[in-house]
């Protein structure tokens, strides 16, 4: 176990207190229907996210002092047995949470700000509140933390993996605004306030870019992971 990865546990830790903080002062004004927004739903993931990585590092360094203290120095198989290692499938589910959030990040920069910018409700979608977490803090400290710090070899599976929330979260309400069950939550899911074309635009815009942030991240982790 080296610093890095005390690090990336610190800042799993962090993220924990942070985001229970968000939705604490969420639950207590009574917006319980936030939760239709892919900002709130990819902050409970990172939460929930984080809270495995926390265990899973626990666990692992448990298991790793166990292993080093009945090991033979001689035996390679035991000796890479004892080695600190946070299991794969908890990776995994960082790796989907942190691109999510970072989609998050994405889509409030270049998509909402300059919506609510004339509106002269920036300072609140940014700042006010919770949303300086939401969309700010929690987004990049997460992001931080498992590229450069969570170390552990990424494929082309995970990308994909990473890539599925938000395919699931754009056909499902894009479903539920046709169906007139829900309006929005985002402008760009509001089907029949725009074209056809649009929505599909942005869909498959909002996917590609996705799968792109997957990339990136796959490849500055599996770079520092090298390292």
């Amino acid at each position: 176990m080296d610093n890095k990865e005390m690090l990336g546990f610190c800042s799993n830790v962090i993220i924990i207190i942070l985001e229970i903080w968000g939705l604490i002062t969420m639950f207590s004004g009574g917006e319980f229907g936030y939760f239709i927004y892919y900002t709130i739903l990819s902050n409970t993931f990172a939460l929930i996210t984080s809270i495995v990585y926390v265990i899973g590092y626990c666990c692992s360094s448990q298991k790793a002092k166990k292993s080093k203290e009945n090991v033979n120095l001689d035996d390679e198989v035991n000796l890479k047995k004892s080695q600190f290692q946070i299991p794969h499938c908890v990776r995994t589910l960082r790796f989907m949470s942190s691109v999510c959030l970072t989609v998050t990040f994405v889509v409030v920069m270049t998509i909402l700000l300059p919506y609510y910018l004339p509106l002269g409700n920036a300072y609140q979608l940014l700042f006010g509140g919770n949303q300086l977490v939401f969309h700010v803090i929690g987004p990049l400290l997460s992001l931080l933390s498992f590229c450069v710090f969570e170390k552990g070899f990424l494929s082309l599976t995970d990308v994909c993996l990473a890539t599925l929330p938000t395919v699931i979260y754009g056909i499902v309400f894009i479903i539920l605004n046709i169906a007139r069950v829900v309006e929005g939550p985002y402008p760009f899911l509001m089907v029949y306030n725009q074209p056809v074309y649009a929505t599909i635009l942005y869909f498959f815009g909002i996917l590609g870019c996705t799968f792109a942030f997957s990339k990136l991240v796959q490849w500055i982790t599996n770079k520092f992971t090298k390292e």
